[in-house]
């Protein structure tokens, strides 16, 4: 036998190994259609972090399972914000405005959206249709949007004050600013975070520029998926019953509803309480 055929024919063993050296294996890939063991064996998974979880609470290990948001699947929080933002859905509608890319847009707004716009306040980054400093002198014109989305954008921001007045600014009358905001959150170095927002601070800032009657919140999260979320578990780890009971002590996430009033000439002050 030659190099080249004998290089072969122990490829192929290499290749058959896998499926006969355990029968029990064998027998399971042969009966249990792939999605199904992928399902499981993510099951399987997710059990053994949660197991670690409470090994390491019980030992005192004060390091996150994981770091990085990817690693867990889906963030708690980011159930919390696309929830929030279903509810809302309606107001998703005619030219709407979304921060660094139209991710939520695409999901929520469906056919209702007739133009929308991506704003960043540099030009690096490519999806950006409009580049512009809420914070200060810009070319966005007033009266524009009938709906923004503002995900995780106010607790990077110094100046939010300002910011939110542009966001009033650049709404047309009687359009939907939605934002959501960390409350209970793990602090990144690469980020500038300058705020956290309870509910009753997003209301006094979103009121000076809307107005007392013109902003709702709601918060998301209780002591359960606070921690876990800190400690780095993903929304897998969760029940959807314990998902859904909210205690705005410990809430993950702040969400507000903001409607610009009807008047053209509207500047939205109003008394804050």
């Amino acid at each position: 036998m030659s190099q080249a055929q004998t290089s072969q024919a122990r490829a192929s063993q290499a290749i058959v190994l896998p499926e006969t050296s355990n029968p029990l294996i064998s027998f399971v890939r042969s009966v249990v259609p792939a999605p199904l063991r992928w399902g499981i064996r993510n099951a399987v998974r997710q059990w053994t972090r949660q197991r670690l979880f409470f090994v390491k609470l019980l030992l005192g290990d004060i390091n996150p399972l994981v770091n990085n948001w990817p690693d867990r699947g889906q963030s708690i929080h980011r159930v919390y914000t696309e929830a929030y933002l279903e509810q809302h859905h309606g107001d998703i509608h005619g030219h709407c405005l979304e921060f660094q890319e139209a991710t939520y847009l695409a999901k929520f707004g469906t056919g209702a959206v007739t133009q929308q716009d991506i704003l960043h306040h540099n030009t690096e980054n490519p999806l950006a249709t409009i580049v512009a400093d809420l914070t200060g002198a810009n070319d966005v014109p007033s009266n524009t949007f009938d709906c923004i989305i503002c995900t995780y954008v106010l607790h990077l921001v110094p100046e939010v004050e300002a910011m939110v007045a542009e966001l009033h600014r650049i709404l047309k009358p009687g359009g939907v600013l939605l934002v959501v905001v960390p409350n209970i959150t793990v602090n990144y170095d690469e980020f500038d975070e300058f705020w956290r927002f309870t509910g009753a601070g997003m209301r006094v800032l979103l009121r000076r520029s809307f107005g007392k009657q013109q902003v709702t919140t709601q918060s998301f999260g209780n002591a359960i998926t606070a921690m876990r979320e800190l400690y780095g578990l993903g929304a897998s780890s969760c029940r959807s019953g314990l998902l859904t009971r909210q205690d705005p002590r410990y809430a993950l996430a702040v969400c507000a509803r903001a409607v610009k009033g009807q008047s053209l000439g509207a500047s939205g002050l109003g008394s804050v309480g």
